[in-house]
């Protein structure tokens, strides 16, 4: 009877801890579908790509930097506005 009371408490935990793991990540999937939402029904996406496009004069080199600036620049505003402080930070544990 010893074990199963031990084999109970050892699965209330476990699932306690799943179901805290679950709602982090639902909420950062959440935050990520509303965003890429609000990019795709904007059509900020397209208009940024254009922008880069025009802006690298053809180069493919400069186009990847741009890009790879372009994608911090978005990281810091997803940090930003959708910042964790919960766990005493500025930034969700993922980044």
């Amino acid at each position: 009877m010893l074990l199963i009371g031990c084999f109970h408490q050892k699965f209330l935990t476990v699932l306690e801890k799943t179901g805290e793991g679950m709602l982090e990540i639902t909420l950062i999937a959440s935050a990520a579908g509303l965003i890429l939402g609000v990019v795709s029904i904007t059509g900020l996406g397209f208009s940024f790509s254009v922008a880069l496009i025009q802006m690298s004069g053809g180069s493919f080199l400069i186009l990847l930097v741009l890009a790879a600036a372009g994608a911090i620049g978005w990281t810091r505003t997803f940090r930003t506005v959708f910042a964790c402080p919960c766990r005493g930070n500025n930034h969700l544990s993922i980044f």
